[in-house]
């Protein structure tokens, strides 16, 4: 978490402007659509530096103040007022210029007008966001109050006049015409600002739903801004968001419908997300990819699991299941099925599991339990079990693996069209984690680069075979 102290001091001091003005609507518009995002703290700190805007009726000659009358008409500290005023700053309400001098440092805060509320339910970011916070109910309540409501149909025919057939405008005049100095761009939401992500690759995305056969505009103008900012909000790579793509295409249009691709994917992502402090969250952003592996490789081993239980947990919280589904197949010598698709799609989509505790149900049916194929009704009553008993992690899906291969096996019946075959109980073969005696290694390098070496060849190799 960074010490606001280092940034900031109290004894700073900053000058106000505001770019055009506030209005009733913005006002409600912070209220309603911002406030669930940016919390109470960033909520009340816009607010309180509208306050510090026009000082001249008060008969100051200057525009400054100090950090510490802020501070003190909130009653908030110095960290309190740094979070609030980055939610600001990453929402698009503010702007911070910093001038470093020897002994003196000065901020200049550039306040922005919210977007519209049209324009916040169109923007995939800040929609998503809201939706996220506010629940599909209340997201669909605002919608409806701020709807756009469409032309007349039926037999009505639009007999608008057009701007040039009311108005005559010199048309050279108009070819010359320059935006005065100082103007600033015209308004730009957080969509538009998403045009290239480094972590995603869009050319390969783009190949993987070419057989959909999508209106090309529609793809490029409005599916491209919706698809990165839903990555940048849940990591989500190429693969997975294409399987979300798939159930969200209108085939009558040729597009895909943006707003069930949106409730699609918070529905199946809010439960693996686990709720924690700014301060948690601040820190977890701060490490690198190594040094998160590291974390979590010795928080299983301070819980007890073993070398191979720590790789398969660690292993199923990174790869999406179809790919997992994948790998395993091709390690065993054998192809994924139309039906076992089918099988991770239903248990992706239907169920209240995450793709890491569907990954470990996966490792359990073909590799524990030696399976060849992933079966439906084997797999779905696994699942079933799981989601009522309350899996949510790989370490209790591991810790159930455990219970369930340590009781003794009970006969399977196999039932054919002419007869009934009932299959004696055999003793399973099991990978070698799981009766492996828990001690304590303590976490190398090497064993790091393993993890990380693994998860590359994963996921190139179904690069290469998707291309």
């Amino acid at each position: 978490m960074k010490n606001a102290w280092e940034y900031v001091h109290p004894k700073d001091t900053f000058s106000v402007t505001l770019i055009g003005t506030l209005t009733r609507e913005d006002y409600q518009t912070l209220a309603e659509f911002y406030q669930p995002v940016i919390g109470m703290t960033g909520f009340t700190l816009y607010h309180a530096l509208t306050t510090f805007l026009d000082v001249d009726k008060v008969g100051q000659k200057d525009r400054y103040f100090l950090h510490a009358d802020i501070l003190n008409q909130l009653d908030i500290d110095l960290q309190q007022f740094y979070l609030g005023r980055q939610k600001l700053e990453g929402i698009g309400l503010l702007k911070v210029y910093q001038l470093e001098e020897k002994d003196k440092r000065e901020w200049r805060y550039q306040l922005q007008p919210p977007l519209s509320a049209i324009k916040i339910l169109q923007d995939p970011l800040l929609g998503t966001l809201l939706l996220e916070k506010i629940g599909e109910r209340r997201f669909n309540t605002l919608s409806r109050y701020y709807q756009v409501i469409e032309e007349p149909r039926d037999n009505f025919k639009e007999v608008t006049e057009s701007f040039v057939n009311v108005y005559q405008v010199n048309h050279e005049r108009v070819l010359a015409y320059e935006v005065p100095e100082g103007m600033t761009e015209p308004e730009v939401s957080l969509q538009t600002q998403t045009t290239t992500i480094a972590s995603f690759d869009w050319q390969f995305f783009n190949q993987l739903i070419s057989s959909l056969k999508l209106d090309e505009r529609h793809v490029t103008e409005q599916l491209k801004p919706m698809i990165l900012s839903l990555h940048q909000l849940y990591g989500l790579n190429e693969l997975t968001m294409k399987t979300f793509v798939e159930a969200s295409v209108n085939f009558e249009t040729n597009q895909v419908d943006l707003s069930r691709l949106q409730r699609l994917i918070v529905k199946r992502q809010t439960p693996a997300i686990k709720k924690s402090t700014v301060s948690t969250k601040i820190k977890e952003a701060s490490l690198t990819e190594k040094e998160q592996l590291m974390k979590r490789y010795n928080q299983l081993e301070k819980q007890g699991y073993t070398e191979g239980e720590r790789q398969v947990i660690m292993i199923s919280e990174t790869l999406y299941p179809m790919v997992f589904l994948e790998d395993i197949k091709q390690q065993k010598q054998g192809f994924v099925s139309e039906d076992e698709r089918w099988v991770i799609r239903n248990l992706v989509n239907q169920t209240p599991l995450s793709n890491s505790v569907i990954n470990i149900l996966v490792h359990y049916c073909l590799v524990i339990q030696n399976n060849p194929v992933l079966e439906s009704k084997y797999a779905n009553k696994i699942a079933n079990d799981w989601a009522q008993t309350g899996i949510k992690t790989p370490e209790m899906a591991i810790d159930k693996v455990k219970d369930m291969v340590s009781k003794p096996t009970t006969k399977r019946k196999s039932y054919s069209k002419n007869n009934q075959v009932v299959h004696s109980s055999r003793k399973e073969s099991l990978p070698k984690w799981v009766n492996q005696e828990q001690q304590e290694t303590p976490v190398s390098n090497e064993t790091l680069e393993q993890i990380n070496e693994r998860l590359r060849a994963m996921k190139n190799k179904t690069r290469k075979e998707d291309n």
